[in-house]
């Protein structure tokens, strides 16, 4: 067998470093182009599901209307074991809980006690993916109210809540009674909440007299705009 002259004295060559360099360079100028892109995507993806979310809510509104003739109460109290003077009250994501798919932690959720007695403990620590925005920062955390913060004070010290990205309206000047006690701050709370989900509300269509196309219902919430360090124990799904 006869070689060439030119293929035996021809060498492999390989990458030079300023090659290597160069395709580096692109490829990281590339994934600079492209990350925004893919950022931007992922946002739109999370806005459209809280816009879901809020049409889920919407939709449960109106399926709890067409069964009971009237919507659900923005918020309750009852006389509990551990606080008897009403203290912490159950929200309206309680009493959606069945047109939201959600029968059984409704079933679950003891009414006649106090949204904070121990026995509803499972149920406020279960998380509900529709209430949550997956683009509000740490909504998705399970928090654990030390019992310098309001819910800590008010028996959830140490145990996990859950919490929410949105809050029903009672009301333009809403106010609550500074000391707090059942007898004033419930009549307050009722005189001032004119919205559809007021304090121990039914609400009717017919009383929604600027039309439910022009009635705010509910509203985003944000849990990533409080600090860190004082947001344990806020905007907890069960509690109003």
């Amino acid at each position: 067998m006869r070689f060439h002259p030119s293929t035996a004295s021809r060498t492999r060559r390989g990458f030079t470093l300023i090659e290597l360099l160069v395709v580096i360079a692109i490829i990281a100028v590339l994934i600079a182009l492209l990350l925004p892109a893919v950022q931007a995507a992922r946002e739109a993806a999370r806005r459209i599901q809280c816009t879901n979310n809020m049409k889920q809510l919407g939709l449960a509104m109106a399926t709890y209307g067409d069964v009971n003739g009237a919507f659900p109460f923005g918020h309750f109290q009852s006389r509990g074991i551990r606080f008897t003077n009403n203290i912490g009250s159950t929200s309206v994501f309680a009493a959606l809980l069945p047109q939201l798919e959600q029968t059984p932690l409704y079933n679950a959720l003891n009414f006649s006690l106090n949204v904070v007695d121990f026995q509803n403990r499972t149920v406020v620590a279960a998380g509900v993916a529709t209430f949550l925005c997956p683009s509000d920062a740490g909504v998705n955390d399970i928090a654990i109210p030390p019992a310098t913060t309001n819910a800590g004070r008010y028996g959830w010290s140490n145990s996990p809540v859950a919490r929410t990205s949105y809050a029903g309206c009672g009301g333009t000047w809403l106010s609550w009674n500074a000391d707090g006690a059942p007898s004033t701050g419930r009549s307050t709370a009722m005189s001032n909440g004119n919205g559809v989900l007021g304090y121990f509300s039914s609400t009717s269509i017919a009383q929604i007299t600027d039309g439910t196309s022009n009635t705010l219902a509910f509203s985003e919430i944000s849990i990533g705009r409080l600090d860190p360090g004082t947001r344990n124990g806020y905007n907890v799904w069960a509690w109003s």
